[in-house]
C-alpha cells in the first residue's frame, strides 16, 4: 500500500470518525432530553434532525466554524421543541443551552484524558516499531486508527457519565419554573459557553502568528481544568437548587398539613357543638313531652300539631346528612356534601367507618378531606357533575372509593400523579401524597382508574392488629 493510498484511507477514515463522533453526540443529545420527558418519538425525531442539520452544514459550508454549526443546530432544535414537547419554554431553554455547554467544554475534557494516553502509547509505540521498516505508513495508520476508537471511547465516557449526573439529580424538575429560575441555573452554562468562544477568538489569532493557541499542552491542560471547573459549578447549582426545592417542598406540604389539622379541629369542634345540642335536647325532652301532654289534654290539636313541627324543624336542623360510624366523618361527609350542594353536584355516600380501633380518625380525615377536595374541584365546573363515595371492608383490609367525571383529557406528571387543575400548580397538587403517605403508613396504597370520562380513586389501608399505626 503506497502512502498515497494510505493518506486517502486516513481521509476516508477522518471523515467517517467525525460523522460517527456527531451521531454520538446527538445520540446524547436525545439522551439528555429524555430526562425532562416522556415522548420518545418527537425527541427522536428532533435528534435525528440536530444531526442531519450538522452534517449537512459540515458538508456544504466547511468553511462555518463547528461552534457555529451546533450553535444553529440547537437553536433548531429548541424552535422545534416549543411546538412539538408538552414542555415550558423555561425548560426548553434549559435544554438546549446546557446541553450546548456541556457538547462544548466536555471535549476539552476529553483532550485533557486523551493526550498523556496518546503520549505514552505514542512512546511505547516508537520502542517495539522499527522506524526503518517499509511498513512504518502502515504501521503509523493502525495506530491512528486505534486513537480515533480511544477518543471516541473517551467522548462516550465523558457524555455519558454527565448526563448520567444530570440524571441522578433530576428531582429537582419542576414544571412550572420561573424564567428567573432558569436563568439561575443557567449562569454557570452561559460562563462555559463565553469563555470557549472567547478562547477560541485567541487561537485564531495566535494561528496568525503561526503558533495556535490550542498547541500549546499547558494551556490546553489549565483550559480544560477551568471547563471542569465550569461543568462541576452547573452540576453543583443544581444540587443546591434541589435542595432548596425540597426544602421549599417541605414548607409548602407543613403548611398544607397545618391547614388540614385546621380543618379536622373545626370538625371535631362541629362534633362536640352537635353532641352538646343533643344532650340539651335531651333534656328539654321532658318538658316538650310535658307540652305536648297538656295540649292534647285541652283538645287543642291544631296547636299541638304545630308544636310538633316546630320539633321536627329543630331535629331536622341537629340531623346530619350522613352516619358513619364515626361523629367526625360524619361532619366532614356532611360539609363536603353541603359544598357540592352549591356547585349544583349530586353527592352520595355509602361510605362507614372500618371496623375496631386500628385506623385512627384524623387519618380518614386527612385521606377523605384531601379526595373529596379533589373531587369538588375536578366536577364544579360540569353541568350534571356527580359524586360517589364507598368503602368496602374484608377482614383486616379496607379500601376506600371515590368516583367523579371530569371536564377534560388528564394530564399525568412524569411519575404517575394527575396534575392538578388549579392555576396554582405550586402550592396544590399535594393531597394526593398527603394520602399516599397515610396509606403507606397502614401498610396500603392507592391507585388511579379513569374509564371514559370517569376518574376513581381506590385507597387501600390494611390495619392488622399487631401493627402501631400511631
Amino acid at each position: 500500500m503506497t502512502l498515497e493510498e494510505i493518506n486517502q484511507y486516513y481521509a476516508i477514515a477522518t471523515k467517517v470518525y467525525e460523522a460517527v463522533l456527531q451521531g454520538m453526540l446527538a445520540f446524547f443529545f436525545y439522551r439528555f432530553c429524555r430526562i425532562y420527558t416522556d415522548e420518545k418519538r418527537l425527541i427522536g425525531f428532533i435528534a435525528i434532525l440536530y444531526f442531519l442539520i450538522i452534517l449537512s452544514l459540515n458538508t456544504f459550508q466547511p468553511g462555518l466554524e463547528n461552534f457555529w454549526v451546533c450553535m444553529i443546530a440547537s437553536t433548531v432544535a429548541f424552535l422545534l421543541m416549543w411546538p412539538l414537547l408538552r414542555l415550558s419554554v423555561q425548560i426548553e431553554t434549559f435544554i438546549s443551552v446546557t446541553y450546548f455547554a456541556i457538547r462544548w467544554l466536555g471535549p476539552s475534557i476529553v483532550s485533557m484524558l486523551f493526550l498523556p494516553i496518546n503520549r505514552s502509547l505514542l512512546r511505547l509505540y516508537d520502542q517495539v516499531i522499527d522506524s526503518s521498516s517499509e511498513y512504518i505508513g502502515l504501521y503509523y495508520f493502525y495506530y491512528n486508527l486505534g486513537m480515533i476508537v480511544v477518543m471516541m471511547s473517551l467522548y462516550w465516557l465523558v457524555m455519558w457519565l454527565f448526563v448520567l449526573a444530570y440524571k441522578k439529580i433530576n428531582s429537582w424538575y419542576r414544571a412550572d419554573l420561573s424564567t428567573k429560575e432558569i436563568i439561575i441555573l443557567l449562569i454557570p452554562a452561559f460562563s462555559g459557553i463565553s469563555s470557549y468562544a472567547l478562547l477560541n477568538q485567541f487561537n485564531k489569532l495566535t494561528e496568525a502568528n503561526s503558533n495556535p493557541l490550542f498547541m500549546n499542552r499547558q494551556i490546553l491542560s489549565y483550559w480544560a481544568i477551568h471547563n471542569l471547573i465550569i461543568l462541576a459549578a452547573m452540576l453543583i447549582v443544581l444540587v443546591l437548587f434541589q435542595r432548596l426545592e425540597i426544602q421549599r417542598e417541605d414548607k409548602r406540604k407543613q403548611f398544607i398539613l397545618e391547614n388540614q389539622i385546621k380543618n379536622i379541629e373545626q370538625h371535631i369542634s362541629g362534633v362536640e357543638g352537635t353532641y352538646r345540642e343533643l344532650r340539651s335536647l335531651r333534656h328539654d325532652l321532658r318538658n316538650h313531652i310535658t307540652v305536648i301532654e297538656r295540649l292534647l289534654e285541652q283538645q287543642q290539636y291544631t296547636e299541638t300539631e304545630r308544636y310538633l313541627t316546630s320539633i321536627q324543624k329543630v331535629l331536622a336542623h341537629k340531623e346530619l346528612s350522613f352516619q358513619t360510624g364515626n361523629p367526625i366523618t360524619d361532619i366532614l361527609l356532611h360539609e363536603k356534601s353541603e359544598q357540592a350542594k352549591q356547585f349544583n353536584i349530586t353527592f352520595s355516600s355509602t361510605f362507614y367507618y372500618p371496623a375496631g380501633d386500628q385506623i385512627n380518625a384524623f387519618d380518614m380525615s386527612v385521606i377523605l378531606h384531601n379526595a373529596l377536595e379533589n373531587a369538588l374541584e375536578a366536577t364544579k365546573t360540569l353541568e350534571n357533575g356527580w359524586i360517589e363515595v364507598s368503602s368496602k371492608q374484608f377482614k383486616n383490609s379496607y379500601l376506600l372509593t371515590i368516583r367523579n367525571p371530569f371536564a377534560s383529557t388528564l394530564e399525568w406528571e412524569e411519575h404517575k400523579w394527575p396534575l392538578t387543575t388549579k392555576k396554582d400548580r405550586v402550592n396544590h397538587g399535594i393531597g394526593l401524597n398527603n394520602i399516599q403517605e397515610i396509606a403507606r403508613k397502614y401498610y396500603g396504597d392507592l391507585e388511579f382508574e379513569v374509564d371514559s370520562s370517569i376518574f376513581q380513586i381506590n385507597i387501600l389501608l390494611i390495619s392488622p392488629e399487631s401493627a402501631n399505626v400511631e
